[in-house]
């Protein structure tokens, strides 16, 4: 009997000890899975988050481009001889003034892009005589503290459009793909090629270069569907 008795306690403590490894290994993926939804959860709401923000953004500049569009209707004679004019005053330094801050938001004149003051958006005329298609079309000159308009952008082709957009990556290191795009960025004495197209981080770009980058792509995008 002693010996049955003593076969039958360890039996039992090996299924009690079975038991207490199981209940363990259960309470520590419960553990996994509770930590796990958690994650899942927070970044469920980061990405909702991240992407009320894009559409905030993206309402933003699309009631912007609608508001301008509406009035470049009515101005556009206006805005053709303002830049004619312009034409005419700058031909000293190769250069036209299209518009003035006053008619940009968020104007600051307190730094400067390129030797020129930034309270003014200028228009650049291209190479007529290049056989390079970027350095032919003119452009708008780059600025850190102006926010461009749609009326700025209306005067540019798809090739001044890209310029315009591309210079603000430019103006950072940016290395680019497309090969007769960056022969035009490497014949500007201030491009300095730094980063890899894939390796690029927007984070380096301030909130009104951020803005031009959207605008311009917006506006793209809009002028190939018409």
């Amino acid at each position: 009997m002693g010996r049955n008795e003593k076969k039958y306690g360890t039996i039992g403590l090996m299924i009690l000890t079975v038991i207490i490894i199981f209940s363990v290994v259960g309470i520590v993926i419960a553990g996994f899975r509770m930590i796990k939804k958690n994650e899942d959860a927070r970044l469920i709401s980061a990405a909702d988050t991240e992407y009320n923000k894009d559409k905030e953004k993206r309402q933003e500049i699309e009631d912007h481009l609608e508001s301008d569009g509406t009035q470049e209707a009515n101005t556009e004679t206006e805005a053709k001889g303002e830049s004619e004019e312009a034409v005419s005053d700058s031909e000293t330094d190769n250069k036209k003034e299209v518009f003035s801050a006053d008619e940009n938001e968020n104007a600051s004149s307190d730094e400067e892009a390129d030797g020129e003051t930034e309270d003014r958006i200028y228009l650049i005329p291209g190479d007529d005589k290049s056989s390079n298609r970027y350095e032919k079309a003119q452009h708008l000159s780059y600025t850190t503290t102006v926010k461009y308009t749609i009326q700025n952008l209306s005067v540019l082709d798809s090739y001044g459009l890209k310029i315009t957009r591309n210079e603000i990556y430019a103006r950072h290191g940016r290395i680019f793909n497309d090969q007769e795009l960056q022969e035009y960025f490497q014949r500007q004495n201030w491009y300095v090629p730094q980063t890899a197209s894939n390796d690029f981080d927007d984070s380096c770009l301030n909130e009104v270069e951020k803005y031009n980058i959207q605008l311009i792509s917006t506006y793209e995008q809009q002028a190939g569907g018409n």
